[in-house]
């Protein structure tokens, strides 16, 4: 591969790229031939940024469900308000990886502390109340390779991190616990750590995590006893 095309991707916590692109970079030549198909490993890694609320409804144990997915940019956290009104459980997704990365609205602003923060913000909703909270901590592959260079401590929410700063799941236990923390004892909160591309992880977990948290929203709306 080119020399200054590595020692660019070398660099891309400090600008806005896809953690995708090493995937496709690597499969150019073969996404060049005429006859390319995409495989299920392709498509699973295209990146669609959520723009304006998308609902999706399906049903669950015989339950019809929708979840509403609100896109993350500052731009678009202005439409949220209008979707919390009657939510019975918030599914929170942060990038694990994000640690050492900065926003794309504002280069100054590190990801991860801005993704504490408005889980904060979203936890003091009055229209939540009751509400019960599920965190994924996406990316955790990424992660996991990422701090054998980069130390969580870069990110200044982190710097008080005095563990072993190559082991990824001392790491991503404490990263968790930050979370955790921002979270009012009196909320029912569950936390995961995810690969969105592994079929298999996420089926799992999302799966076990909506039977227990739908469990929990109808007993917190009284429209379950709990046993």
């Amino acid at each position: 591969a080119d020399p200054a095309i590595q020692k660019t991707y070398e660099m891309k916590s400090k600008f806005q790229m896809l953690e995708n692109a090493k995937y496709f970079l690597d499969k150019v030549d073969a996404i060049a031939e005429k006859e390319y198909e995409p495989t299920e490993a392709d498509i699973l890694r295209a990146r669609i940024r959520t723009t304006g609320v998308i609902e999706t409804n399906f049903q669950f144990s015989e339950l019809q469900m929708t979840i509403v997915d609100v896109g993350g940019q500052w731009s678009e956290r202005k439409s949220w308000e209008f979707e919390f009104q009657g939510a019975r459980v918030i599914l929170f997704v942060a990038a694990l990886s994000g640690y050492d990365e900065c926003l794309e609205e504002d280069q100054n602003r590190n990801r991860l502390t801005e993704a504490l923060d408005i889980l904060t913000q979203i936890e003091k909703d009055k229209r939540l109340k009751g509400t019960v909270f599920v965190i994924f901590l996406n990316k955790w592959d990424i992660f996991k390779e990422k701090v054998k260079t980069v130390p969580i401590t870069v990110c200044p929410e982190l710097k008080d991190y005095y563990g072993d700063k190559e082991d990824w799941k001392e790491s991503a236990k404490f990263i968790m616990e930050k979370f955790l923390a921002r979270i009012s004892d009196s909320r029912k909160v569950y936390c995961h750590l995810t690969v969105a591309i592994d079929k298999e992880n996420i089926t799992r977990i999302f799966n076990a995590t909506l039977e227990k948290t739908l469990i929990d929203a109808l007993q917190e709306s009284g429209l379950l006893l709990a046993p």
